[in-house]
């Protein structure tokens, strides 16, 4: 199937590897019809879409490599698209979904590239040939170019009353969103997965050590105190900048009797997923607003004590994910509430192509719900999820499928679909295309080092949004509650403690802003040791990745000697100063995905009056600002020996050199105050950074000092 002016597949210099791509035509290729507007095609799906049958789509064998065993297609630009719009039936449905979206920004990019790839979606358990089904997906040519407008995919539509409608699309109702298909996939998941997706197994907040968990009765309207509780539906949504009803000590009581909970008061996300609730069958729903005293330092202790609990044993979680606020509801949910459309082209009378919605996991990324730090424990800890999206569509997700209501992927047999894969297009012979099993959100506790663990969740943790800094640490409890669970761990104000030495290490991702101090006492609300002592994404290194030393299961050795409870840290150690410089060995460093690698990397030299040519001794992540200090002494004291440099600290070549534990983990400090007697007068301090130092740079015999970290 040929597109007219492009690379030969016989032109090896356009591709090395001499795989037939979308950029390439055949000899044995007919030519291009002649533009005609009464046609239904314009001349590229003509020879491409126009050509297309049902059994195109497979299923069909997969072979070792999962390459698709059709070419893939260019489709032109985007302006060759919206000038045939008006004629051409693919032309209008591309431009039709990709003008839909207003965030698409194409003003600066008609002349984008778009292309059409064929790639792997649905495989049925227990296939005796491995078979897979095909959709074809929609994408703007250049990675990163996803601003243009999201990649869509099509399948061939269902016809109605079909018998074989698997990975298929599925009409629509653009009024609302099917209540029975929402039923369907909530039993289907209880029937066919089981205890994998839902432990039923009752449980008792006296296990955990609290009396009672509270509920809203949703028949009663009122809210309902137990310590066992019944099946229920747990609420993750978004406050925002909506007025939100809150439970407090002096409404509580009258929140408790009959009737007693003002519905009409609520914000309409609550009110619709109470609603939404109830049309699914259940009776009680737990909503962290009016289940917890909001004005009760204790309570709150208490109930959260449970995060973990209340949404890993929820029997459904309904994802509120449709607007920036508490008051953006569940659209779809009632007649005419919802903009979602359906676009569909007719290519013959044998087949339909629907263009599907995006799947759960980009359609989630891309809300305000997602970048807020609450609800990530409450995806990572929810089983079941029904997600609601801000054009009034719906899915689902739990650990073993992911339905959408556009899309035919119901039943016990299924292996995967695209919408549970990570897939990037082949672009390119230096770009080639890779699949790979996205997995439902969870904390992983198997075959996964806890530290590794620990490590993906505080980066994608931190990087989320937090209306409240004194809810740093409160935001991720539940998701530590798991670890310590599974792990036997404790931690100290969220870094774990038998690693103490290495969780120390975290570093900035972007710029950081220590948080407020607390009224009462005129101390920081957490330590500026622990990551959750500031505002802002931070993130580790890659333990496994040093350069060309090898391989070492113990990452750090011998740290020093650290004791004490939050928020002070006492350690006994080294002291030293030295001074920042713009001297940086590694040529990665501004290569980095994180802002803060950009300008915030320092090289260390020694302090004044030291004359002539200034040594590299180490490097070090700081804020920008520092390039304004860059003539001061610093102080830095010794954490631990460290095994080498990371790949944004020293090139390869360098560390190549270097024998195993030639370096100090450091932090630079600032001293805050005099010594004080209820601190034994130990000096008090705070962290700065954290980096590496050569061991020479630290004579033998350095100063000691007693300090206390806060």
């Amino acid at each position: 199937m040929p597109v007219f002016g492009e690379p030969s597949v016989d032109d090896l210099s356009s591709d090395p590897t001499q795989r037939t791509r979308w950029s390439y035509t055949s000899s044995s290729d007919p030519p291009l019809p002649d533009e005609d507007a009464t046609q239904p095609f314009c001349p590229r799906h003509a020879v491409t879409i126009a050509r297309l049958y049902k059994n195109f789509f497979g299923p069909l064998p997969m072979n070792s490599s999962s390459t698709t065993p059709h070419r893939d297609w260019h489709f032109g630009n985007l302006d060759y698209v919206l000038s045939r719009r008006d004629w051409c039936r693919a032309c209008s449905l591309i431009a039709n979904v990709i003008l839909e979206d207003p965030s698409n920004s194409l003003l600066e990019r008609q002349n984008a590239e778009i292309i059409a790839c064929w790639i792997w979606d649905g495989v049925l358990e227990g296939s005796s040939s491995d078979m897979g089904t095909l959709r074809l997906r929609i994408a703007p040519e250049m990675v990163g170019w996803e601003s243009l407008f999201e990649p869509f995919d099509l399948v061939p539509l269902a016809n109605d009353g079909a018998e074989n409608t698997m990975f298929l699309g599925r009409k629509i109702d653009e009024a609302r969103f099917d209540l029975e298909l929402v039923k369907r996939w909530i039993n289907n998941c209880a029937e066919w997965h089981g205890d994998e997706c839902l432990d039923s197994t009752p449980w008792q907040t006296l296990e955990l050590g609290v009396p009672f968990i509270r509920m809203v009765s949703l028949s009663d309207s009122k809210l309902i105190e137990t310590s066992c509780p019944p099946p229920y539906v747990a609420l993750s949504y978004v406050w925002g900048t909506a007025p939100v009803f809150k439970t407090s000590q002096s409404n509580i009581g009258g929140l408790m009797q009959q009737q007693g909970l003002p519905v009409a008061s609520l914000p309409t996300s609550i009110r619709d997923a109470m609603t939404l609730a109830q049309e699914l069958g259940f009776e009680y729903i737990w909503i962290d607003s009016i289940c917890i005293i909001q004005d009760s330092g204790d309570d709150k202790m208490q109930q959260l004590r449970m995060m973990d609990s209340i949404y890993t044993r929820a029997s459904l979680t309904i994802v509120a994910a449709a607007g920036s606020h508490a008051n953006a509801g569940i659209p779809g949910l009632q007649a005419g509430t919802r903009s979602r459309k359906q676009h569909i082209v007719q290519v013959s009378d044998d087949l339909s192509l629907v263009a599907l919605h995006p799947d759960t996991h980009r359609s989630a990324a891309a809300t305000t719900w997602s970048t807020r730090g609450w609800t990530y424990q409450e995806l990572l800890l929810s089983k079941r999820c029904v997600y609601s999206f801000p054009d009034g569509s719906v899915s689902f997700q739990c650990s073993r499928a992911v339905w959408g209501e556009d899309y035919h992927a119901e039943t016990p047999h299924l292996k995967r679909c695209a919408p549970m894969l990570d897939i990037s297009l082949n672009r390119s012979w230096m770009s080639p295309g890779s699949v790979r099993e996205r997995g439902a959100p969870t904390v992983h506790v198997k075959d996964t080092p806890y530290l590794h663990e620990y490590s993906r969740l505080v980066g994608e943790y931190t990087g989320r949004n937090m209306s409240y800094a004194s809810d740093r640490l409160a935001g991720i409890s539940g998701v530590l509650e798991v670890l310590q669970r599974e792990f036997s761990l404790s931690f100290l104000h969220g870094l774990p403690e038998v690693l103490i030495h290495m969780a120390l290490l975290w570093q900035p991702r972007d710029k950081l802003k220590r948080v407020p101090k607390d009224a009462n006492t005129g101390l920081p609300l957490f330590p500026s040791w622990s990551w959750t002592g500031w505002t802002g994404p931070v993130g580790y290194e890659d333990w496994n990745v040093f350069n060309s030393m090898p391989e070492l299961e113990d990452r750090a050795k011998r740290p020093v000697n650290t004791s004490g409870q939050p928020p002070c840290l006492c350690l006994r150690t080294r002291k030293a100063k030295f001074r920042l410089t713009y001297l940086v060995l590694s040529p990665d460093f501004s290569k980095d995905d994180f802002p803060i690698e950009k300008r915030g990397r320092f090289g260390l030299s020694p302090p004044s009056p030291s004359t002539g040519d200034r040594p590299w001794l180490g490097t070090i992540l700081l804020p920008v600002q520092y390039l304004a200090k860059m003539t001061q002494d610093h102080e830095f004291i010794i954490l631990s020996e460290s095994y080498g440099f990371s790949r944004q600290e020293v090139a390869p070549t360098t560390a190549g050199q270097m024998k195993p534990f030639e370096v100090y983990d450091v932090m630079m400090i600032r001293r805050i105050g005099s010594t004080s007697t209820w601190l034994d007068g130990k000096s008090v301090v705070e962290r700065i950074g954290v980096g590496r130092m050569l061991k020479s740079a630290w004579s033998d015999d350095g100063a000691w000092e007693d300090f206390v970290l806060v």
